[in-house]
């Protein structure tokens, strides 16, 4: 059976949602153990260990002139996507801003009786780090709801990374990038 449905009522309920609770708490100790001995490796060894990892969990054989992304590799992907999807990615980006313009808080303030002056200062980070999902698929939709609420806010430089897929990135992701 693919997916194992419990329900509360059952005499085994307690005992095996346990132990499922338990085999998350397995995983995750694992996971988070494997993710900070990654981190101490970059932190240690810098892009070198970035370049292993890469060829190492995704086959993909990097050089420190390809880890970042060029103007001339971007110009050209937004030249393979078809224009329809160009202008609903440049649609749903003005749609994501407009509804998160919305959501801007503002610094205020005000000398209450006493003569003190008191408020709320509203500061948006100067930069952002987000990852796009990719390699196997597409997730143009990440960057945008990632990047333009940074930009909303007031976020000078954001930082993107996503995996680079045997075949490069796909066009769509970097269009929106670009978006």
């Amino acid at each position: 059976m693919l997916l194992r449905l419990l329900s509360s009522d059952d005499a085994s309920f307690q005992r095996d949602f346990a132990a499922i609770r338990q085999r998350g708490a397995q995983t995750s100790a694992k996971v988070d153990d494997q993710a900070r001995r990654i981190v101490d490796a970059v932190r240690r060894r810098g892009d070198r260990a970035l370049i292993d990892f890469t060829r190492r969990f995704d086959g993909v054989r990097l050089t420190p002139r390809t880890l970042r992304v060029s103007d001339a590799e971007v110009k050209a992907a937004i030249q393979q996507v078809p224009p329809r999807a160009l202008h609903a990615l440049r649609l749903a980006a003005r749609r994501i801003a407009a509804f998160h313009k919305r959501q801007l808080l503002r610094s205020w303030s005000y000398r209450d009786p006493v003569g003190l002056q008191l408020g709320q200062r509203i500061t948006p980070l100067s930069r952002v780090g987000v990852y796009v999902p990719g390699g196997h698929a597409a997730y143009p939709s990440s960057v945008l709801m990632n990047v333009v609420p940074a930009r909303v806010a007031g976020v000078r430089e954001v930082v993107m990374v996503s995996p680079r897929g045997r075949n490069g990135f796909h066009p769509a992701v970097l269009a929106a990038a670009s978006i």
